[in-house]
């Protein structure tokens, strides 16, 4: 029968369907209608993707050891703001599991690539960051309860893996006055960075 439910109706009226038809395979068709606070130009593709989004600062601390051009993470603070919290423990986690992803990518994780295929998919040739590696990652919430998610909660998922290889990046350039577009920012790579870098402050004589 069509009409119009909720998400839990629709539930409760797919259990019901099962319970009186065992066996039998049911096939529905639904809409998605727009609310009206949201405005979208289809045409021009213009106008509010999202209902609501979530916001994220990443602050990283760095030391570059100029002997070996390693750099280490040594303290991380990540803000994040993703409407009313539902469970902070899982919260935290999520955005920890991904600050220690991010650093990965940063300075350790290098793809390898020939002829399309990955030659270095091996624990001993491609490198990710262990626990003695990170640094103390530091999680804050900013709670700004949003108007349509659940009980005022926003999503979190992949955002807190965003913003932290940047501010790695970003705090390595500020520090050694170069500048820096790849990753991972291996030891090689960033000698071969400073190197360039202080050449051409010679030859300008900046």
């Amino acid at each position: 029968k069509a009409g119009t439910v909720g998400a839990d109706g629709l539930r409760q009226a797919i259990r019901t369907w099962h319970a009186a038809h065992p066996g039998r395979r049911l096939v529905g068709r639904a809409r998605y209608t727009r609310p009206d606070t949201i405005q979208w130009d289809d045409a021009n593709y213009r106008g509010d993707a999202y209902a609501a989004y979530s916001w994220a600062a990443d602050v990283a601390e760095v030391e570059v050891d100029l002997r070996t051009y390693r750099v280490r993470v040594t303290d991380f603070v990540a803000v994040q703001e993703v409407g009313r919290v539902v469970n902070p423990t899982l919260a935290t986690g999520q955005v920890q599991g991904g600050v220690a992803q991010a650093i990965g990518w940063a300075l350790y994780e290098n793809v390898v690539l020939e002829d399309g295929v990955m030659k270095n998919c091996q624990m001993t040739n491609y490198i990710i960051p262990a626990s003695s590696d990170l640094p103390p990652i530091r999680v804050l919430f900013e709670e700004v309860p949003s108007l349509f998610g659940p009980g005022g909660a926003k999503g979190i998922g992949e955002m807190p893996i965003d913003g932290p290889a940047p501010a790695v990046i970003n705090a390595v350039c500020e520090g050694l006055r170069v500048s820096i577009n790849e990753i991972p920012l291996t030891p090689e790579r960033l000698m071969e960075r400073i190197v360039t870098t202080t050449e051409a402050q010679r030859h300008t004589g900046a």
